[in-house]
């Protein structure tokens, strides 16, 4: 899960009206990525193999193998097809190891270096 990511299985909004909040279990399958502040409402389900993009709002279930995202999230392709198309510009975009990370120690030069990689596309690291 991504930073400040929020999961509720609970849902206030009856609370005023109603004198009940509303709750529902959220099930979370394995091999699912949910981007940074994102908010599960309850009563979901988010299938395997799945990616919910930053700052989603995923107020339905999500199918196995689905990229969701947006306010309401809604499913715009298959992680299936995404981890290929990824794995392909992996052959052509720079790639680096650890080293090039902070918990690797990352020099001013290696910043330097992977800034000017990256100014006409995206790269991956370890």
């Amino acid at each position: 899960m991504g930073a400040r990511v929020h999961v509720l299985a609970h849902d206030g909004c009856t609370l005023m009206s109603l004198g009940l909040a509303r709750i529902g279990r959220v099930t979370i399958g394995n091999h699912v990525f949910i981007g940074a502040e994102s908010i599960i409402l309850p009563g979901v389900t988010i299938g395997d193999y799945s990616i919910i993009g930053a700052g989603s709002v995923v107020s339905r279930s999500i199918p196995t193998n689905s990229i969701a995202v947006g306010n309401p999230a809604r499913v715009v392709g298959s992680y299936s097809d995404f981890i290929e198309k990824n794995r392909m510009l992996m052959q052509t975009r720079p790639v680096w190891d650890e080293a090039w990370t902070v918990r690797g120690g990352i020099t001013e030069e290696q910043k330097t270096i992977m800034w000017e990689k990256l100014a006409d596309g995206i790269g991956f690291v370890e």
